[in-house]
Formats: C-alpha cells, structure tokens, sequence
C-alpha cells in the first residue's frame, strides 16, 4: 500500500509511506509531517484479493504551550 499527501497541485508519496509485501494484520507505521488538506491510501496488492482496513488516524503537530 501507499499513503500519499496532495501538495495542492498533484499526489506526492508520503516520505517512508509505501509498504510492500506486509503479512503483519495489525500493521501501525508513522511517518513525518506533512502541510497538506488531502490524503489517501492506495491498495497496491493483497495476497487474497481483499484489503482490509481497521483504522487510520491522522494527528496534526503538538504545539508549545509556552509553559515550562
């Protein structure tokens, strides 16, 4: 599968966001920020002709709260 983020103009691939031949059913990655509105993730290949998908969370950057 691939995660991918639109830049405002086209598709871009997420940075380390391709997985290839991933057996793992509970598979949990994290990638690098990006600034973008869209994302999407594309079925590459399944072993069985099924893709299943159980959860994706998307969390924007923690911000400084100016408290030490």
């Amino acid at each position: 599968f691939r995660f991918q983020w639109h830049d405002g103009t086209g598709w871009r691939d997420v940075p380390h966001g391709t997985v290839a031949d991933n057996e793992s059913p509970a598979w949990c990655g994290r990638f690098g920020p990006v600034n973008t509105r869209r994302l999407r993730l594309g079925i590459t290949a399944t072993q069985d002709g099924i893709s299943r998908i159980w959860e994706i969370e998307v969390y924007a950057p923690a911000t400084a709260s100016g408290i030490e």
